[in-house]
């Protein structure tokens, strides 16, 4: 019998996902050695693209799309063989952020494989994928060495939905993004949207002024300014 997770086992998972200051510490701690020369675009990718750790493992140079600015999600990773994402959505495409490009630019300089066919992440001895695993572990060690919290390499990709729901991205695009196959799987981040209570606040913000009160009291100028009839009664719409 299947079983779920209930909401508030799933806000305890994604409270922790690495916030900016412990992702920072993370890529400073990337060790200085073959691996680490390209762990630490691994890193970063995986937080600001959201992409999937089997993802980022089949992710070709073809697959960045410099002029569009996106990277484009067609296959993935698993039990030592490619396949397509596990549904529709799986294959999609991402925005691709200065930063993220930047690094990745600089990736495909001093790597030894950067034809369109190779790996983008391709282990730099052989080319082929990364060991799971063994990035796994690493991934912890760099984490102990940064002094932040235990998490996931998985958690990364929490990273990136939460900040982008907070940026204020809607759901359907968030989901897009995500590469979710149903929208209730998207659902668990609405908690870091902005409310409406934000959303009212951003009206009274945009409308007050020094020594006005207009942004404070929208519903009473409305009022006021309601036409009236002869007698001076207001008159409603």
């Amino acid at each position: 019998m299947a079983t779920y997770a209930t909401g508030e086992q799933v806000q305890a998972e994604l409270a922790g996902h690495p916030d900016l200051h412990e992702l920072e510490a993370l890529l400073r701690a990337v060790p200085d050695d073959t691996l680490g020369s390209i762990e630490g675009t691994l890193y970063l990718t995986a937080a600001m693209t959201g992409l999937r750790q089997g993802e980022l493992f089949a992710l070709r140079w073809l697959d960045v799309d410099w002029l569009a600015g996106k990277v484009r999600v067609r296959r993935t990773w698993a039990r030592g063989a490619y396949g397509t994402p596990k549904s529709r959505r799986g294959t999609r495409a991402v925005p691709l952020a200065d930063r993220v490009a930047a690094e990745l630019e600089a990736l495909s300089r001093r790597t030894a494989f950067s034809h369109d066919d190779d790996l983008v992440f391709a282990h730099p001895e052989t080319g082929r994928p990364l060991d799971s695993s063994y990035t796994r572990k690493r991934f912890k060690a760099a984490l102990g060495q940064a002094k932040v919290r235990d998490v996931r390499f998985h958690d990364l990709r929490h990273t990136f939905a939460t900040r982008m729901a907070a940026a204020g991205t809607d759901q359907s695009t968030l989901q897009e993004w995500m590469g979710h196959a149903h929208a209730a799987t998207t659902e668990i981040y609405k908690h870091y949207m902005p409310d409406e209570r934000r959303d009212r606040d951003l009206v009274a913000k945009a409308f007050a002024s020094s020594g006005s009160n207009l942004g404070s009291n929208l519903s009473e100028t409305e009022e006021n300014s309601a036409p009236r009839n002869r007698s001076g009664m207001r008159v409603r719409p």
